[in-house]
């Protein structure tokens, strides 16, 4: 691990830009003077109890949504930030579940809902449950991340029933659909694959990583390996071959520091042992 990001240091780029965000209490003040403007605004009401519960003002937070229930009574939106008021207060998982329960069971269609119900179910470790809550919640939003895919893959993984491993699969491919071919959502996929003794498709996954992003020296080996599993030796040497390309194409004051030089070498004898097989 220490080599690997010993790599993926040498071939980031520097100087991020880092963009400041503004404060909670400045944030909190924008809320209020825009309130003031439009003091009938149910979804501003409601992002401003949200950013005193994420202050953990809660009683506060709560006044804020009585006004909401007088302006617009059984609003959804305001429903769930009462249970989130309910959850982040005390850690009250139970009492959370049952408000996020019954809100689904009123807006069946709430995709937010679902989404806070799985996450609750998750952390109290009722596995079928959260994974149906997930289907649902990825069902019905618009508004795709990667961490919802990754949610439930593992939620599936972790299982372990009879097709969950296909289904995980299928669940993170779906992701590389919505949000495009994120790093993290291949690599679990290339995880699962394996585990399914899906070698090929494992390794075509690197292929499609590199051709994305560019070719990186972590990757190509990873392939080698993956095609060591399978006991296509040839496939592996090249695998190896290109890893140690890639490190060579690099500028030479990158390839001299003593951990790269140890990645070259752990490449050298990876290729050797391919070498030394022969592929059926």
């Amino acid at each position: 691990m220490k080599i690997v990001n010993c790599i993926l240091t040498a071939l980031a780029l520097s100087g991020a830009v880092l963009h400041a965000h503004p404060s909670s209490e400045h944030r909190l003040e924008e809320l209020e003077e825009h309130l003031k403007e439009t003091p009938g605004d149910v979804d501003l009401r409601i992002s401003y109890a949200t950013q005193l519960r994420k202050m953990k003002r809660y009683d506060e937070a709560e006044r804020a949504l009585l006004t909401v229930e007088t302006l617009s009574p059984g609003h959804q939106a305001a429903e769930l930030e009462r249970a989130q008021i309910a959850y982040y207060r005390n850690d009250d998982v139970k009492v959370a579940e049952s408000l996020a329960i019954a809100l689904t069971h009123a807006h069946p269609r709430y995709a937010k809902a679902w989404e806070f119900l799985a996450q609750l179910q998750r952390k109290a470790e009722k596995t079928d449950e959260a994974i149906d809550s997930y289907r649902r919640y990825i069902a019905l939003t618009d508004q795709y991340r990667a961490g919802d895919f990754t949610d439930l893959a593992s939620l599936l993984v972790k299982r372990k029933g009879e097709n969950d491993r296909e289904e995980a699969v299928q669940v993170l491919d779906q992701g590389i659909e919505k949000v495009g071919d994120l790093t993290g959502l291949h690599l679990m996929a290339v995880d699962v694959e394996i585990s399914l003794k899906r070698y090929e498709a494992a390794a075509r996954r690197f292929d499609r990583l590199a051709a994305r992003f560019r070719p990186r020296p972590d990757w190509a080996k990873r392939k080698g390996d993956i095609y060591m599993m399978a006991e296509r030796y040839q496939d592996a040497s090249n695998a190896y071959d290109s890893a140690i390309a890639i490190i060579r194409s690099m500028p030479k004051e990158r390839q001299e520091g003593q951990e790269v030089k140890a990645f070259v070498a752990t490449l050298t004898e990876a290729k050797q042992a391919a070498a030394a097989k022969k592929t059926p």
